[in-house]
């Protein structure tokens, strides 16, 4: 049976007012895509028609209403009067004479449905359980479902777990919960059958990369006027793919190269700058992945630092230069991925590596006594932003609304099971954790997981996968370093953004943090990202330890801060005796936070062998990488 489908949700160079902070913080616009481009891009993507739908405009729309299979669209912001609770709303196949009604009457949805209705304008809600401001809550959704019948339920752009809860619980409403919520709310449903939802899909594209990545698809329609009615009569389907994280970074990439070429550069194409490099190689300009031919990006920087003159760059910018041939041992070989897994890997490696070499120098220079010189070493980090930036927005982005997602869950009936994201929880731990020392409080922790049905991960970052009785997710680390001169055991520096990644795509919904090193700090920076729970084991005898190691007051009293720290950020802070409670309180830790683990005498140690930190398997070393 032939179909035909469009992209309902796309956006051009006139949306241009971001609501990401990444991209208001470098000033940029939300999108600097040209209508053209869209349109080329829709139609051999497969779309037989094609609209543009900006933030309340629709000049991209009538920059390309000349072409055929065209119609007009705009995604406005409108407003419940009563407290100034915001909402997008996608308006489809519209003049501009209603348009200009439109955009009169937004700033009170109920008289703006009202219009639609009157006018038969085809509308549907788009990413409905994203909050676009904070106002929004479960009576608001409940207000919604009275309101509209149709609903974006698949978002190109957006993580997946809002569009399944939407549509489990939009799915699943009757007859009487309609009018029993309409009476609650005083609101008055539309059409003979209001309980009964519909659903479109769109792309929702800022970048000019994933247009058509969503659609909706309805029977074959031989004119736009078909199209528009067969939207109207409810016969059409969401089809497409959500987005995730990764893409979404993508995009931001490409929007913040796109305002750096317009506004830094001129708008004359990029200059021999290292930022333009970066933004060239990550984005893979011209589609190719870097390879560790004459045309990969290690010979790539070597060419552009020996043209360009050190003279005309930033201190940090000849840092990067005169660290970069350190960087990038192994080529992405990854072919088979989609862009936006190869734009990860060569960003995080960026990152990574980067942030690895220039915390060596730290160290160095500390080590050497030269304080004033490690600090700059530690300034010279500012280029790292430039590849972290986009995912630790795109992360904070996809996932700033888990506590409303988690709320609407409860508030029905249908939807407990999405509660929570998943039934898996981690434990993250470093390689000097003495495993021993813990065992009684890490068996209780995993005793009380699975007896919840919990499914438990290790995650590690050592040369050796460790040999507990879980399952383990090993990262290679990049490199080792020492603290104390006198320290036995070296801390490692993890693959952060990997060790990120996999915490968001596994939906892991609790974190248990066994010990205070750097996977402490990753497991922290993950929890308040993804809005994870983060439970992390006290260590009250640490300051102590170092203390003793040291005979350095300050030194101890500096743990003591960077514990202090540790569990403010937690939600949790677990002990293993009443005795850690005290100096829990006097750290200033709420009492609320703090739990008391019921430990019972364990005669054989279950997580390996005591004799040392983490017990490793030689046999499992080969493949501990792939781990």
């Amino acid at each position: 049976m032939k179909t035909s489908k469009a992209d309902l949700h796309v956006h051009t160079k006139y949306s241009n007012r971001p609501s990401e902070w990444v991209l208001r913080r470098i000033g940029s616009a939300e999108c600097y895509t040209e209508p053209r481009e869209v349109y080329d891009q829709a139609i051999q993507k497969g779309m037989n028609f094609v609209t543009i739908s900006d933030h309340n405009k629709i000049d991209g729309a009538l920059d390309i209403a000349h072409l055929p299979n065209t119609f007009i669209s705009c995604e406005v912001t409108v407003y419940f009067p009563e407290d100034g609770a915001k909402f997008h709303l996608l308006t489809t196949g519209i003049t501009e004479n209603q348009f200009k009604e439109i955009d009169k009457l937004r700033v009170n949805i109920y008289e703006l449905r009202d219009y639609l209705v009157r006018e038969d304008i085809v509308h549907s809600l788009a990413h409905p359980l994203f909050r676009v401001n904070t106002t929004v809550s479960p009576e608001h959704v409940e207000k919604i479902l009275i309101l509209f019948n149709r609903f974006e339920g698949i978002n190109g752009t957006r993580d997946p777990r809002a569009a399944e809860l939407v549509r489990l619980i939009f799915r699943n409403l009757d007859q009487d919960w309609i009018e029993r919520a309409a009476e609650k709310h005083g609101i008055q449903p539309v059409g003979d059958t209001p309980w009964i939802k519909r659903f479109t899909g769109g792309s929702d594209d800022h970048g000019g990369l994933y247009i058509a990545s969503a659609y909706t698809e309805t029977p074959e329609a031989h004119s736009v006027q078909e199209y528009l009615n067969f939207l109207r009569e409810g016969k059409h389907e969401m089809a497409g793919s959500s987005g995730n994280s990764k893409l979404l970074a993508r995009s931001f990439y490409q929007i913040a190269y796109q305002y750096y070429r317009k506004s830094v550069s001129g708008g004359n194409g990029p200059s021999h700058n290292l930022l333009t490099e970066l933004f060239q190689q990550i984005l893979h300009q011209g589609g190719s992945v870097p390879q560790s031919s004459e045309n990969g990006l290690r010979s790539r920087f070597r060419k552009w630092s020996k043209m360009a003159t050190f003279a005309r760059m930033s201190s940090a910018e000849r840092s990067v230069v005169t660290e970069f041939q350190e960087l990038f041992q192994t080529p992405v070989s990854e072919m088979d991925l989609q862009d936006y897994d190869r734009t990860f890997i060569l960003s995080s490696r960026i990152c990574q590596n980067l942030g690895w070499v220039f915390l060596k120098r730290f160290f160095h220079k500390m080590k050497e006594g030269n304080f004033i010189d490690s600090l700059q070493s530690m300034a010279s980090l500012a280029p790292i932003s430039l590849s972290i930036a986009p995912y630790i927005g795109s992360f904070a982005t996809q996932h700033k609304d888990e506590s409303f997602i988690q709320d609407v869950a409860r508030h029905f009936d249908v939807s407990q099971s999405l509660v929570q994201r998943s039934s898996n929880v981690a434990i993250m731990m470093d390689p000097v954790t003495d495993l021993h020392d813990r065992s009684d409080a890490l068996q209780k922790w995993v005793k009380e997981a699975r007896t919840q049905h919990r499914s438990v991960t290790l995650i590690s970052s050592q040369q050796s996968r460790p040999v507990v009785d879980l399952n383990v997710k090993n990262f290679q680390p990049l490199g080792t370093f020492q603290i104390l001169e006198n320290q036995e055991n070296l801390f490692v520096f993890p693959p952060f953004m990997e060790i990120l990644s996999f915490i968001e795509s596994e939906r892991f919904t609790e974190l248990l943090i066994l010990s205070c090193g750097p996977m402490a700090l990753v497991g922290v920076m993950a929890a308040k990202l993804l809005k994870v729970k983060i439970s992390v084991l006290a260590q009250c005898n640490m300051s102590n330890q170092v203390q003793e190691l040291t005979d350095d007051h300050n030194m101890a009293g500096m743990v003591d801060q960077y514990l202090s720290m540790l569990y403010q950020q937690a939600d949790e802070v677990l002990i293993r005796h009443e005795g850690e409670r005290l100096p829990l309180l006097d750290k200033g830790v709420s009492p609320g936070k703090i739990r008391l683990l019921e430990l019972t005498r364990q005669t054989e140690f279950p997580f390996g062998s005591p004799q040392h930190s983490l017990a490793t398997d030689p046999q499992q070393e080969a493949s501990s990488s792939k781990n």
